[in-house]
């Protein structure tokens, strides 16, 4: 089964050299907590929404497409999972992010995602990896 959280992936054009596998979380759109502080409730539910976290996640995705595309990372970029859940301000900011490839960010994608990028790296001990999450971080 593919894996939807596959975002880039360049494994069968490098083959056995090794590379950098990213994964890039990034949360704002949380389906269960308000998007205004009127809305907000107690305790965890007086958190809100956020309005930057995708698109930090998103342009940090492109950013590691353009370096390795001018050759500015140490190791070619091998793999990017990409788990995104932006808001409406973002989308409006980046339109482009609302057909990009990948997955939503949800306990079970993650966790997927996470394993799969865990066996990228396991190739063999020259890998690199990069873990980069954006958003609420709650346990």
């Amino acid at each position: 089964m593919p894996d939807p959280s596959l975002y880039f992936d360049a494994r069968k054009k490098l083959g056995t050299k090794p590379g950098l596998h990213a994964i890039v979380i990034g949360v704002s759109d949380y389906t269960h907590l308000a998007a205004t502080e009127d809305e907000a409730g107690d305790g965890l539910k007086a958190m809100l929404k956020l309005e930057s976290s995708a698109l930090s996640a998103w342009q940090v995705a492109q950013k590691l497409r353009s370096m390795d595309k001018a050759k500015q990372l140490l190791k070619p970029l091998k793999t990017i999972r990409l788990l995104i859940a932006p808001s409406q301000v973002e989308l409006d900011v980046d339109p482009k992010m609302k057909k990009a490839k990948g997955s939503k960010p949800t306990f079970d994608g993650i966790k997927a995602a996470l394993n799969a990028w865990r066996d990228d790296a396991n190739q063999s001990r020259e890998e690199q990896v990069l873990f980069f999450f954006s958003g609420h971080g709650i346990r």
